[in-house]
């Protein structure tokens, strides 16, 4: 029998996945980027929180930062009826599991309720000071 993959999430501690990018090239070529992170906290009673943090507002184009820092929202987790890890957020819903290899590596296929694009994203479980 499978473990369940809510005995294996740690509550109210940050899961970050690896530094993220936003960038474009414009105007014949200029490379624009800002460096983020995205982090969950799993809370009781099936509580999910998503917080983008910005890293670096190294080249932005625009107001990217302030667009990225809107993407933070809070959800509701659970399991599917494959059993596996849902977070449901207003823009988009995370399916995943806890890795074998490593269980503090959370993996997820990423699915957005307003546009056709699907991403993968892995969270790390943060110990200790950073």
């Amino acid at each position: 029998m499978a473990i369940n993959p809510l005995s294996e999430i740690t509550l109210d501690a940050e899961y970050t996945s690896g530094p993220l990018a936003t960038s474009d090239l414009h105007a014949g070529g200029i490379f624009f980027c800002v460096l983020y992170e995205e982090v969950l906290i799993f809370r009781p009673n099936n509580v999910v929180e998503l917080d983008v943090r910005i890293l670096d507002n190294w080249r932005p184009l625009d107001d990217e930062a302030d667009f990225l820092s809107k993407r933070s929202a809070t959800g509701s987790y659970g399991l599917n009826d494959r059993e596996y890890l849902s977070c449901k957020f207003p823009h988009a819903t995370y399916t995943g599991l806890p890795c074998d290899l490593n269980p503090d590596w959370l993996a997820f296929h990423l699915t957005y309720r307003y546009f056709d694009q699907c991403n993968s994203r892995v969270y790390t479980l943060r110990t200790g000071k950073q």
